[in-house]
């Protein structure tokens, strides 16, 4: 092949003596992922790396990035690498006794770049006729979730960092046929490298494809020729063929996720220099591999399938491709070390990775956080304080007379203003250390009758009712002040014969009775109870005896 033919159908070339920036390491291996040639040699060093094209979208640029070099300016031109790759795997890369070097997607990371040390890919189908959904994708610290039908199935890494899976089913449908087992219930623990073009799969298993698609092998170029007419078989069989993959035999999990490929993802074309071929042919896209290192899903496979990636938590998916050209949807895959930032150092590197928007909104909900526990602490407060004042309506309450029974021989009170009674000792008392609390009345609130009431009930002993003699006594004792004994209570000062002076409260209102009757029936009262005889009334000798010497101060009725 002409240099300048070669050198356009890989693409872009770098050429390292032109670079300012690049610093050599040394020659080393190149590690071919299916080690069929450990003789290649390539030059490795460090130069400064950027995505996308200059002026178009540039990308985040990553200095001291660790890369290596292969075909006209190194050691060896090898047809294994006819493209140049991007490493997406985090681990550090070491040669011998050199230094370690970190990975581009590290390092990425790293240089705030981007958000995590995860991807997302596709191959992309050109014969998917649609440029918006036909080309490829690769998503670094995210994916696009425009790009695949979502499954709830997660794979693990294994202790190697590598991804692996177990192909537990592997059939193929056509026009004719359903069903055919192309794995014949062989398990078989599968590489994922979208560095590799085709599918590499046992010995025994191609050998079924053969079969099943009348496939002819190539033994000088190690592939699967297809003619014309081999090629209007197939286009008419129109297989699709359906691979059923779950974690690797270490899990206990039995969930699996499905991948289907129709025919058209197998019909594919090589050129020369590939395999020794001198034209362009169409082939059938799976390889024989001759030991489980060599068995791959390659970007055959990633047609029809999207990969994303974590490497930070050891987890990875495997999705069925998404044609229904749904708009982009970039999501963010989130380091784990944004979420376990501890130190001051920490913090700060987590939130400078962080996005002006997202540092706004964090600190615009930190202000309304502050609001609402200062709003709450306030309500609070107010609350407590409302709760330590005293309640006057329940006193108030609590002293309103309930209402009397029906059937009650009480009547109400006339209405009128509250008088509550004093919950403390009045001003004018004194207190003293001696002085008997049981014996302390003037604490004790009499009750105020604003109207004439009925008179209390009597708390005392039960006794019999005073006879008609006996009402007279009491009343005569309470007028007069006479003892009913016959000892006078007058006072003693007085001569003899002379009454004590009455007052005008002390007069009875009994003007215009019958004195004579008064008399006649207080005459027969004492004789007729057999009583001792009392004193005899003498009224006041004066100017006034003589006009009016019929008035009493009491008188018996009969």
């Amino acid at each position: 092949m002409p240099k300048q033919q070669c050198e356009s159908s890989r693409g872009y070339l770098f050429n390292t003596s032109e670079s300012t920036t690049f610093e050599k390491t040394g020659y080393f291996p190149l590690q071919n992922p299916l080690a069929l040639d450990d003789r290649m040699i390539g030059l490795y060093g460090l130069e400064t790396v950027s995505l996308g094209l200059p002026g178009n979208g540039e990308g985040p640029t990553v200095n001291g990035t660790f890369i290596g070099t292969i075909g006209t300016y190194t050691t060896l031109a090898t047809p294994e690498f006819w493209l140049g790759y991007i490493g997406l795997q985090s681990q550090a890369k070491t040669f011998f006794q050199e230094p370690s070097h970190p990975s581009y997607i590290t390092a990425l990371f790293e240089a705030q770049g981007i958000p995590s040390q995860s991807f997302g890919y596709t191959a992309g189908a050109n014969y998917r006729h649609t440029e918006a959904t036909s080309l490829g994708s690769l998503t670094l610290g995210g994916y696009d979730a425009s790009c695949f039908v979502s499954n709830d199935m997660t794979f693990t890494t294994n202790t190697d960092g590598n991804l692996m899976v177990d192909l537990v089913g592997l059939i193929a449908r056509t026009t004719s046929a359903s069903d055919i087992d192309l794995l014949n219930g062989t398990n078989v623990n599968m590489n994922i490298d979208s560095t590799i073009a085709e599918i590499w799969l046992p010995v025994a298993v191609c050998k079924i494809f053969e079969d099943a698609f009348g496939l002819i092998y190539d033994e000088d170029t190690d592939l699967y020729l297809v003619d014309d007419i081999s090629h209007r078989i197939l286009m008419g069989l129109n297989p699709n063929v359906t691979f059923t993959l779950r974690p690797t035999a270490k899990s206990d999990t039995a969930r699996t996720v499905q991948i289907v490929l129709p025919y058209a993802a197998f019909d594919l074309q090589a050129s020369s220099p590939y395999q020794g071929l001198n034209k362009t042919q169409r082939y059938f896209p799976i390889r024989r591999g001759t030991n489980e290192s060599q068995w791959t899903l390659g970007r055959t496979f990633f047609q029809e399938a999207y990969l994303k990636v974590d490497w930070e938590r050891s987890q990875f998916g495997l999705y069925q491709r998404d044609w229904t050209d749904r708009q982009l949807d970039i999501a963010a895959i989130v380091s784990p070390r944004y979420g376990k930032a501890t130190g001051a150092e920490d913090l700060d590197r987590a939130l400078s990775k962080l996005s002006t928007g997202a540092i706004v909104g964090i600190a615009v909900g930190a202000v309304i956080v502050v609001f609402i526990a200062a709003t709450t602490a306030w309500w609070i407060w107010q609350r407590q304080r409302r709760q330590k004042q005293p309640d006057y309506s329940s006193v108030a309450a609590a002293t309103t007379p309930s209402k009397r029974p029906e059937d009650s021989p009480f009547t109400d009170l006339v209405s009128g203003p509250l008088v509550f009674q004093k919950s403390e000792l009045p001003g004018e008392s004194s207190v003293s250390k001696n002085k008997d609390p049981f014996a302390d009345a003037e604490a004790i609130e009499q009750p105020i009758y604003e109207m004439m009431g009925d008179f209390p009930a009597a708390y005392e002993a039960g006794g019999r009712q005073l006879s008609e003699k006996e009402s007279m006594i009491v009343r005569e004792r309470g007028i007069n002040g006479v003892d009913p004994n016959g000892t006078s209570i007058l006072s003693a000062p007085h001569a003899a014969g002379q009454s004590a002076l009455l007052t005008m409260d002390e007069i009875a209102i009994s003007n215009g009775i019958n004195h004579h009757k008064r008399a006649s029936f207080s005459s027969r009262a004492v004789q007729r109870e057999g009583s001792p005889d009392l004193p005899p009334y003498t009224a006041q000798q004066g100017p006034s005896h003589t006009e009016d010497h019929v008035r009493r101060r009491f008188s018996y009725e009969s």
